[in-house]
């Protein structure tokens, strides 16, 4: 192999440097323009027969729907007390149909109790330690008799903070809406 690149490089890139140089521009630009109408589409159902009946109306579903994955039903104003039977029956039901991969009605309530911390983002975080650290020293003033902070603390930013993020409440395993009147039931169909 030694013998045939020493060859290579002696016959050819010594002696025709410049044409070397040239034809590698040349062919790196050729393979720009034929890579500039390259595509990527990462829907594997592109690859099967697009003029049968099921394709069709599964390209109609996916044109309507945005997509092709799971399922969403939105269960509009549903009162809290209700919520567990309907959607928990509504599961089941969904379960039965043929077709069905998976129904996700809950989140992980075992894992995230006393777990809430983890859906913070950094900020949130931030804030929460601040305002524990200035109820700490709030504390530690009021033991001691000495205050060196200028402003009084709030238990009311603490508190808010706390029920907003639900830090020591039960976590509610239904999927909401940000404005909490919508429950949300995730449909995967096999396929």
């Amino acid at each position: 192999m030694k013998n045939i690149l020493r060859w290579c490089f002696k016959n050819i890139t010594q002696k025709y440097p410049g044409t070397i140089l040239i034809l590698a521009l040349f062919l790196s630009g050729f393979s720009i323009f034929i890579a500039t109408g390259l595509s990527y589409d990462s829907r594997m159902d592109n690859l099967l027969p697009q003029d049968l009946p099921l394709i069709k109306e599964f390209n109609e579903v996916v044109a309507k729907t945005g997509g092709s994955g799971p399922l969403v039903v939105v269960l509009e104003g549903l009162d809290q007390s209700r919520a567990p039977g309907v959607i928990s029956q509504l599961s089941q039901l969904l379960k039965k149909v043929n077709g069905t991969q998976y129904v996700d009605s809950q989140i992980p309530k075992e894992f995230l109790n006393n777990r809430q911390l983890l859906m913070l983002s950094r900020n949130e975080l931030n804030q929460l330690e601040s305002l524990v650290e200035k109820g700490i020293q709030y504390a530690r003033d009021q033991l001691t008799g000495f205050s060196f902070e200028k402003e009084l603390f709030n238990p009311k930013k603490l508190q808010i903070f706390s029920e907003d993020y639900q830090l020591f409440d039960e976590i509610n395993p239904y999927h909401k809406g940000k404005k909490q009147r919508n429950y949300y039931i995730f449909v995967k169909p096999k396929g």
